[in-house]
């Protein structure tokens, strides 16, 4: 993401990138490559490229983009890092490697 970030797609994630209505804590929402960020439950349309996220997710995104991954613990099962990767990729334009297994098991 932090790549994401410094190319000028740095998700949003306090509101909604569609309306700015903020995601507020204990609410789920769906992180879109195609809108720019998190999407709220009023906005989201079915979108191939959109991924539901549950509330701890979307807390644990948060703080992976104030503090940056490595300082991040997991603290959440499964972490969204699909969710995260698929949003990398459409930002940048192109395929990150696969993740590891370990990785995706966390």
């Amino acid at each position: 993401m932090h790549f994401a970030a410094l190319s000028g797609y740095k998700p949003r994630l306090e509101h909604c990138a569609v309306c700015g209505q903020r995601i507020e804590a204990g609410q789920a929402a769906w992180l879109s490559p195609a809108a720019g960020g998190l999407v709220c439950r009023t906005c989201h349309t079915p979108d191939s490229t959109a991924q539901r996220l549950e509330p701890d997710a979307v807390l644990w995104l948060k703080s992976v983009l104030k503090a940056g991954i490595e300082k991040t613990e997991p603290g959440i099962s499964p972490v969204p890092l699909a969710a995260l990767k698929r949003y990398v990729e459409q930002a940048l334009d192109q395929r990150l490697p696969a993740l590891p297994e370990y990785v995706v098991k966390m």
